[in-house]
């Protein structure tokens, strides 16, 4: 996790400094594009990236490709500002690695239950671990940006913006093999965390890594 932000060619600074997510969001959104952000899952809205200006360092989520519309029909025949049909081609996979020993109810084990414990007597948290496997993904894409869930998870945002279809297809499943979650991998229009938002109103979901030079 410390080789992470060490190699990070933009250093932020800690909670209590002021938020970048406005200078994110212009980075990996250039432009003015129609964008979805989210209080919850339920709540939401897709409006131009301008008038969003100033408003998101105090929301939690966003769909990490622009839109095309602002409503749209969902699978099931509403009308929406949330929906697969009116998210635009992918221009950022954002795949999130959250391991857990036990599953939700505490007590089931996880899969991932004894590689953690053999992280763990080898002085390897989860966290780090997670920003190896975002690394290792950096040789399929460019790695442009590491987000802390604020909770116990990493999301990475990678470029995949004029990728072969050959290419796109692989960075996923290697991404899947190494354990990301599938659901913001295999839906474009899946909410990720926002760039140094806020969780639940209080928790910072700081920005770990960037890199512009990539975008």
């Amino acid at each position: 996790m410390y080789d992470l932000w060490e190699q990070s060619p933009h250093r932020f600074g800690d909670a209590d400094g002021p938020p970048q997510t406005e200078m994110l969001i212009d980075a990996l959104f250039p432009g003015d594009p129609l964008l979805c952000v989210a209080e919850s899952n339920s709540e939401f809205s897709t409006r131009r990236r301008n008038v969003w200006r100033g408003h998101l360092s105090r929301l939690p989520l966003i769909v990490p490709n622009p839109m095309t519309k602002i409503v749209g029909k969902t699978k099931d025949g509403r009308i929406s500002e949330h929906t697969l049909d009116a998210t635009g081609p992918t221009v950022w996979l954002v795949p999130e690695f959250d391991f857990s020993p036990f599953a939700r109810d505490g007590t089931t084990p996880c899969i991932w239950k004894p590689y953690i414990e053999r992280w763990e007597e080898a002085g390897i948290s989860i966290l780090d671990a997670c920003s190896a496997l975002l690394w290792t993904l950096g040789s399929l894409a460019p790695l442009v940006l590491v987000v802390f869930s604020g909770g116990k998870s990493l999301h990475g945002w990678f470029r995949v913006r004029g990728s072969s279809e050959q290419q796109f297809k692989e960075f996923i499943r290697m991404a899947l093999r190494l354990g990301a979650c599938s659901s913001t991998i295999n839906n474009r229009s899946q909410f990720v965390r926002m760039p140094d938002g806020l969780r639940d109103g209080y928790i910072r979901q700081l920005a770990w890594y960037f890199n512009p030079g990539l975008l």
